[in-house]
């Protein structure tokens, strides 16, 4: 398996992540409002502000190349009527959700994704009962990769920020 590292995104390190939201095979799927909450969130978390979730850069050979985000699902989560993975959540369990691209080119088609998440769960969230991700049901590719991770397709919803379907997947601990 590779060696990949994460780091917690720098400020440094922002437009990195910003020049990568701009490329072609990134803005097909983040675009409009999801994009733009991207990159507030983004801009958040450099300037020191309160973020809702957390953005690791994923190096591979001291090489950066994709960007993970990364958030705590919580009991208000759970009880949120705008919140699809509310209602696959139990009390007094543990949650997190994922979000995630490649943004060096020449880092896709080699396999790496389902590594990279694998690996990222594994460091990062090893006692979490369950991780969601949710991609737009379009998004053939990364449901294919996720599935590979283990996720499983649980539930189909519309999303506030992109009123397209994307399908609710879940990667349940075997810990």
């Amino acid at each position: 398996m590779p060696d990949f590292q994460f780091h917690l995104l720098q400020a440094s390190e922002l437009n990195l992540a910003l020049n990568w939201l701009k490329k072609p095979h990134v803005t097909k799927w983040f675009h409009g409002e999801g994009l733009q909450n991207t990159i507030a969130g983004l801009q958040r978390i450099v300037d020191g502000q309160d973020h809702h979730f957390d953005a690791w850069v994923a190096t591979l050979d001291d090489h950066s190349f994709a960007l993970v985000m990364s958030y705590k699902l919580t009991e208000k989560d759970r009880q949120a009527p705008n919140c699809p993975q509310g209602k696959w959540m139990a009390p007094g369990k543990t949650y997190a959700g994922l979000d995630l691209f490649i943004g060096e080119e020449s880092f896709l088609g080699k396999g790496l994704a389902s590594s990279l998440i694998s690996t990222f769960i594994q460091r990062n969230f090893p006692y979490t009962d369950s991780i969601f991700i949710d991609p737009e049901k379009e998004n053939k590719l990364a449901i294919h990769v996720y599935e590979k991770v283990g996720f499983k397709v649980i539930d189909e919803f519309i999303a506030p920020w992109n009123p397209v379907p994307h399908v609710l997947m879940q990667f349940k601990s075997s810990i």
